[in-house]
């Protein structure tokens, strides 16, 4: 299934939310669109995933929560809490076979859950969410059976439709294309991006943000039910991001490189500059005699 045809499926009449019913919602309803500082925050995380980490996310999961059996919107937002919450302990406590650890292992990875998500409201699937993760593919059916029995157990089910939860993921085609592909799902998360937006660029002109980022085609969705639409996982956040010295691309302005993986150079080198600087200590007690 291609990323322009989600999994279509009928959403309970508490997520769902009517044109008509949008005017009588609470206050800090959040817009169907999302801000710019939204989308340059998740396309920080997932630069910065690269850059620190070297890892390419591999994985687009999608939640119905109205199949899943939230309650509302605050409900869903509580149980993708407490999933990716009990994921992050599930993939380092190694709850696969002992061949998906070694190939986990293979790729340098297995350890650390790295995440980004976006809610979005109507159509077929009422309230829904779109992540993008870093899952081991050799794991990925373990993954995915784990995460249903999750799912229902959070939701207080014995079991959630198939059609309920939805994960895409290929094995490794080589670094280019893993990186076109994790570019190409985060263009697809980012569709509601307001493209009636301009920012200054670096030689004091204006750009539209959509010549920038490049989202897919903005949909025709309904307000959210939430306050907060966008959120990346701790081991990527803004604070992770300053200690370690990192500034995207879209923040220096290189957007014409924001979608090459260049971040992915840069956390080899330094590894190797680490590798030397590891290799001079070692050596420097024999250097002063």
């Amino acid at each position: 299934m291609d990323l322009e045809t989600c999994t279509a499926s009928l959403a309970s009449p508490a997520l769902a939310t009517a044109p008509d019913e949008v005017s009588s919602l609470t206050a800090g309803l959040h817009p169907a669109t999302l801000t710019v500082k939204e989308v340059a925050r998740l396309y920080s995380g997932v630069a910065f995933a690269m850059w620190r980490h070297g890892v390419v996310m591999n994985a687009h999961l999608t939640f119905h929560w109205g199949e899943i059996g939230a309650k509302d919107a605050a409900h869903a937002v509580k149980l993708l809490g407490s999933f990716n919450h009990e994921a992050a302990k599930w993939l380092p406590v190694g709850k696969f076979s002992n061949d998906a650890i070694r190939a986990g292992r293979r790729f340098g990875h297995g350890t650390d859950f790295f995440y980004i998500h976006v809610h979005e409201n109507g159509g077929v699937q009422g309230f829904h969410t779109h992540q993008l993760c870093f899952i081991p593919a050799p794991t990925a059916k373990l993954f995915v059976a784990w995460a249903r029995k999750c799912l229902a157990r959070l939701a207080g089910k014995a079991s959630i439709p198939k059609s309920a939860f939805d994960m895409k993921i290929k094995r490794s085609l080589g670094e280019s294309q893993d990186v076109t592909r994790c570019w190409g799902w985060f263009r697809y998360l980012i569709k509601q991006l307001d493209t009636n937006t301009e920012v200054l660029d670096n030689e004091g002109g204006w750009r539209p943000v959509a010549s920038i980022f490049k989202p897919w085609t903005q949909r025709q969705l309904m307000p959210l039910p939430v306050t907060t639409a966008v959120k990346i996982s701790h081991n990527l956040g803004r604070t992770e991001q300053r200690e370690a010295g990192f500034a995207s691309r879209y923040i220096t302005g290189e957007w014409h490189e924001m979608y090459l993986g260049r971040e992915l150079d840069e956390w080899r080198e330094r590894l190797r500059e680490e590798a030397r600087q590891v290799e001079f200590e070692r050596l420097l007690p024999v250097l002063r005699y």
